[in-house]
């Protein structure tokens, strides 16, 4: 699953990487491209980016400052690649391809009541389940 994970692109961002941490849609934040260096761990609930659970920082007290304005870039841009299926987008996506909630709720793996709150704009499909929508386009 954490290589369906989409990860932003900071290439603007001079000398960090990014890393998939693990498979509910962590991601390590790496200023010098390496553990060694300086580097933040953004968790969120099950890959729900709404809002990060989880700061940790491993950082110098001159490092600590650029870490958090980086950190804090990165989670803007997840939570913008999470929330590229907007309500409207998700009803297209279905009628586009004349499945119910249901069918899509099964196919994600999902309960049929998310997907409603989906279509109301009360939450969000997780980057891993708009890529496995994705896939069913292919």
């Amino acid at each position: 699953m954490k290589d369906e994970i989409e990860l932003p692109d900071v290439s603007d961002l001079d000398g960090v990487t990014l890393e998939r941490c693990n498979d509910w849609g962590s991601v390590c934040v790496l200023l010098n491209g390496s553990f060694d260096g300086p580097w933040a761990f953004l968790g969120w609930d099950g890959g729900h980016l709404e809002k990060p659970l989880t700061w940790s920082l491993r950082s110098t007290r001159d490092d600590e400052p650029k870490l958090l304005f980086v950190a804090g870039r990165v989670a803007e841009r997840l939570e913008r690649l999470n929330r590229q299926m907007t309500p409207e987008a998700l009803r297209q996506w279905l009628t586009e391809r004349s499945w119910t909630q249901r069918q899509l709720a099964a196919y994600l793996g999902v309960h049929e009541s998310l997907v409603s709150r989906w279509l109301r704009g009360y939450r969000s499909p997780t980057a891993e389940q708009v890529a496995k929508m994705r896939e069913a386009d292919r």
